[in-house]
């Protein structure tokens, strides 16, 4: 698969079931009406978790601010940052899509004010700069350890197991050796979706935007959702997804760079 394939895959499936759960908590008569934030950070975290599981054999990012900072760091090239990036915007775009078409009878009974929430978030105060600064340091903590994580060679390990009429059976893993650890497919994608989960839970609980892709793309989707009661889509402060996670990229390439030479 293509890194723009494996993007798109991941990135969908990310965006559905992280859009599907804030869709269940925001908007009227669902069972999850309600959630709490950290419940809800919980379960993006989730999303994320499986994505990267997913689309982890074509080593996806899923966050542009994690492509950006590969980027930063030398160890990918700028035809391929593109060719990411299109594919999470693409990705993020659809997975949404798929989920606001799921609650459709709820939008019609939503607040419009409070049901935009489960699309995109405005910060909780209104202060640029201070939105800013708290996305630069949740994506740049969030980017720091998938670097951690994802930058390195793909291994292969095998693993033989004696079933009980007595055959061997060879097992493959696949794992990636980083300059700091070795991880195992399963346990980097657990790993990046507890930090996920935590980045949104601290700094992204101001509105602060952790994913670039999220805040555009939800819009986009608001706009085209055949419901008249849906209200207006809020494109004032959509500058804020780009600002914050790039600067968080380049922190966490500046982290990586700083601490990757002295890994033993």
């Amino acid at each position: 698969m293509t890194p723009f394939g494996a993007e798109l895959v991941a990135c969908c499936v990310f965006a559905l079931f992280g859009t599907a759960a804030s869709c269940a908590a925001v908007l009227p008569r669902t069972a999850a009406h309600g959630t709490r934030f950290a419940t809800l950070a919980a379960a993006w975290g989730a999303a994320l978790a499986l994505a990267l599981f997913v689309g982890d054999r074509a080593g996806a990012h899923v966050n542009p601010a994690v492509t950006l900072a590969a980027w930063m760091c030398g160890c990918l090239p700028g035809a391929e940052l593109v060719e990411r990036v299109g594919g999470q915007f693409v990705g993020a775009f659809v997975g949404m899509a798929l989920a606001a078409a799921a609650f459709v009878p709820q939008w019609s009974r939503a607040d419009p004010v409070v049901a935009s929430r489960a699309l995109w978030r405005t910060p909780e105060v209104d202060a640029p700069l201070a939105t800013i600064a708290a996305s630069a340091v949740g994506t740049g903590a969030f980017a720091f350890v998938m670097l951690r994580i994802m930058v390195g060679e793909p291994i292969v390990e095998v693993d033989e197991a004696v079933v009980a009429d007595g055959t061997v059976v060879a097992r493959e893993f696949v794992a990636r050796r980083t300059p700091f650890i070795l991880t195992h497919r399963a346990e980097g994608a657990l790993l990046a979706g507890l930090s996920f989960a935590l980045a949104l839970a601290g700094p992204g609980a101001t509105g602060a935007p952790i994913t670039p892709t999220l805040g555009p793309c939800g819009r986009l989707v608001h706009r085209l959702l055949p419901s008249r009661s849906k209200g207006r889509t809020e494109w004032r402060g959509t500058w804020l997804s780009f600002a914050g996670p790039a600067l968080g990229a380049a922190l966490a390439a500046f982290a990586w760079r700083a601490t990757a030479g002295s890994a033993g």
